[in-house]
């Protein structure tokens, strides 16, 4: 057979060919549509009428022509689903910190991106204008993290607590309104670590931002030394103290803005703003036992009875930045700061210390650097300040022993 296309027609021709041969070859014949909305629902209101389709068929001997065999072919539209995104989605984020894209009422420490979901995913029906991102909820994340999106394509991602993991991914999907796309894996890369503490957070606790830990003690156990970062809410903002910190542990409280990279992470990202310290107090017992390359910022310290605010043994590489050691309730019989046999000690910002009877500070044999903007002692008897073999230069701006 020789076939001829033209447009709307298949001409079929062979010299001296039966009936049944004909017959063969136009079974053979198949039809396809190519119409992606073959009734224009995509218009609005779909029109069953527009899908129709009538193939005829017309012998032709030479010196004539037969009458049209008609028959009719219905086409049932079917929905085709969005394309993925060329480039799937990557951002960064840090840590145990909630990371946030668009709207959200996030309150705890965050980081903020701007995350285009649907990118250039294109719709081969035509509707691009609907796509749409598949809404979930606390949904698990490869890691074990939790991811909640919506159709407009806010997200919020809470990491699992780690402070080593590298990434997390989840598998997300695109709908034009009726079919799913294929998954799309969206990827958040982590740096910087840091550990989170808000007074009577409920459970359960993990120590993340959406998940903080309850009490200091369980910061303060994860090993390795680390930044603490510390809330008021949704307690009254006092918590109960008493620790030992290990070698680089940092308490970060809210009186100080927490940034990026005060955490390790790439420089740039305000994760809570500044706001009042919260206090961290301790009967009996020195309120926070320092050790080597700490720091103790944005908190007020207010130890009570047989004991001090700050105090160690030789801790080199300590910081003590715009918090205040401020002794009220009951008396306490140890001084704001104590140190002994060694060590380094840098103030910085605004510090203060305001004790009832017992010395504001009493170091030997410790390196001092900076300056204290206040320094109190209103009943003691044993002089408010002792330095002894002391190094280094410290200024005091109001003094009042």
């Amino acid at each position: 057979f020789t076939v001829t296309p033209s447009a709307g027609a298949i001409t079929l021709t062979r010299a001296g060919g039966t009936a049944a041969q004909y017959t063969t070859a136009l079974r053979a014949i198949q039809f396809r549509n190519t119409d992606d909305d073959p009734d224009d629902r995509n218009d609005g209101t779909p029109d069953a009428p527009a899908a129709a389709r009538t193939v005829s068929v017309v012998a032709d001997d030479g010196p004539a022509t037969s009458t049209p065999v008609t028959r009719n072919v219905t086409i049932t539209p079917v929905n085709d689903a969005p394309s993925t995104p060329t480039t799937p989605p990557t951002v960064s984020g840090v840590r145990n910190t909630t990371l946030v894209s668009g709207t959200n009422s996030v309150t705890d420490p965050k980081v903020t991106r701007t995350i285009d979901l649907r990118g250039n995913s294109t719709d081969p029906d035509g509707l691009e204008s609907a796509i749409t991102v598949v809404a979930v909820t606390n949904a698990a994340t490869v890691q074990g993290g939790r991811i909640t999106l919506t159709a407009a394509g806010d997200l919020r991602y809470e990491p699992p607590f780690s402070t080593s993991l590298a990434s997390d991914t989840y598998g997300y999907q695109l709908t034009d309104g009726t079919t799913p796309s294929a998954s799309i894996t969206f990827t958040v890369n982590l740096a910087g670590d840091v550990v989170y503490v808000a007074d009577q957070a409920p459970a359960p606790n993990d120590g993340t931002a959406a998940r903080p830990f309850a009490t200091l003690a369980d910061a303060i156990a994860v090993t390795g030394g680390h930044p603490i970062h510390i809330r008021r809410a949704p307690g009254d903002g006092t918590l109960t103290a008493g620790v030992t910190l290990t070698t680089g542990d940092r308490l970060l409280g809210e009186g100080v803005a927490l940034t990026s990279a005060q955490v390790g992470a790439p420089a740039g990202d305000t994760l809570y703003a500044a706001g009042t310290k919260p206090v961290l107090t301790a009967s009996g017992v020195d309120v926070v036992t320092l050790a080597g390359s700490t720091e103790v910022a944005g908190l007020s310290i207010n130890p009570d009875g047989a004991g001090g605010g700050l105090a160690g043994t030789n801790p080199a590489g300590v910081t003590v930045r715009d918090a205040d050691i401020t002794d009220i309730g009951t008396q306490a019989s140890q001084a704001g700061i104590e140190l002994t046999t060694g060590g380094s000690l840098t103030f910085s910002g605004t510090v203060s210390i305001t004790s009832t009877v017992a010395r504001a500070l009493d170091i030997t044999g410790t390196t001092l650097s900076g300056t204290l903007a206040s320094t109190s002692v209103t009943g003691g008897t044993n002089g408010g300040v002792r330095l002894v073999s002391t190094t280094g230069s410290l200024t005091f701006q109001a003094l009042s022993i």
